[in-house]
Formats: C-alpha cells, structure tokens, sequence
C-alpha cells in the first residue's frame, strides 16, 4: 500500500492547471508564485494535504479570507449596501491546490 494518501502528480497537475492572474489573498501569494516555483515545493503541499488528511486538522489560516466592497452601479448611493456587491480574496493554496 502506497504510505502517502495524496499523490505527487496529482498535485503537481492541479498546480500547473491553475488559471493565471488572480489577485493574491491575505497570505500576498499570487498564483504565479506556485507554478513557477522550484518543483520541491509540489512534494512539500503534497506532505502538507497528506497531514492534513491523516491528522484531520486543517490549518486555520486556510479559511483566512477578507472580502472587498465593489459598486453594483458608479452613479448609485455609496453608502447604500443594497448597491454593492463583494468579492472575496482568500489564500491561494487553499482556494486553488
């Protein structure tokens, strides 16, 4: 039996898959940033899911996000809330791997 749960490739292809030019989230990492980083750090998210998954922990800074304010309409009542919409940034690694 294979003593890892998550697999190297399988992570691997889900990196090199990812849409560029996202805006980064809170953790100031853009997607750029993990397709063109040197190949370990495939093995090191693949330890990271791997503990994750047998520990059944999930880091807290995972679900760190913060959500920007956008106006529905330029010509509408800024403070209105009912005339914005909002976007949400949140960490790439767990929103994108």
């Amino acid at each position: 039996m294979n003593k890892w749960l998550v697999d190297l490739e399988d992570v691997d292809k889900a990196v090199r898959s990812i849409k560029l030019g996202k805006t980064a989230g809170e953790d100031n990492i853009v997607l750029q940033h993990l397709c063109y980083a040197h190949p370990i750090l495939v093995k090191h998210l693949r330890d990271l899911f791997h503990m994750i998954i047998v520990h059944g922990y999930v880091p807290a800074k995972f679900g760190d996000c913060f959500i920007v304010p956008l106006l529905k309409v330029n010509y509408g009542d800024v403070g209105d809330v009912h005339n914005c919409t909002g976007i949400t940034l949140s960490n790439v690694i767990s929103e994108n791997v």
